[in-house]
């Protein structure tokens, strides 16, 4: 996209999984200090389970990289679980609830606390809102908590949903 990195002064994280936040440091060395917005769960111990050979193959897929490391690049951690106006016309979800049950969840990705594993039900996904003349534009992230629950989320908090364009590419679709 040739965007100079060196100006980005905003990240948006969807949530807390590497390939979504893992080039983060690479950004910030470039950038310097830079707002992050994202969910406190953004540094959540995160796994994938799959079966191999008739076992289970646990894969770590959370955020390799520790808060205080992430600071000391730059990062000034903006953590929300609320609907939130960013600036004038632009919000982020924060959590959505997942009212929508015939949406599909991942049953291989867990949350490890205190020594348990637990079901991720990704409270730290959102997606990004941008009011423009033409209408709302939606960026999902990957959309764990179901393209129906956000879209249904954003005119409740809204008030509308003139959707002009809804980009990415949701994983928990019917």
């Amino acid at each position: 996209m040739k965007k100079d990195l060196r100006t980005v002064r905003r990240i948006f994280l969807s949530h807390g999984h590497a390939d979504h936040a893992g080039g983060l440091p690479e950004v910030l060395k470039l950038s310097g200090e830079t707002d992050v917005h994202a969910h406190p769960n953004l540094f959540a111990d995160r796994i994938a389970i799959h079966k191999q050979d008739g076992k289970d193959s646990p894969r770590y897929i959370g955020l390799p990289y520790k808060k205080r490391y992430l600071e000391y690049l730059g990062a000034r951690f903006a953590l929300n679980t609320e609907f939130t106006e960013i600036e004038k016309g632009m919000f982020l979800t924060g959590e959505v609830p997942r009212r929508n049950i015939v949406e599909k969840k991942d049953t291989t990705l867990f949350l490890e606390e205190n020594g348990k594993r637990i079901p991720d039900v990704f409270v730290d996904d959102q997606s990004l809102i941008i009011t423009t003349g033409k209408g709302l534009v939606l960026v999902l992230g990957c959309a764990h908590a179901g393209l129906v629950n956000i879209i249904n989320h954003v005119i409740q908090k809204l008030g509308r949903g003139d959707f002009h364009a809804i980009l990415g590419e949701p994983t928990s679709i019917f």
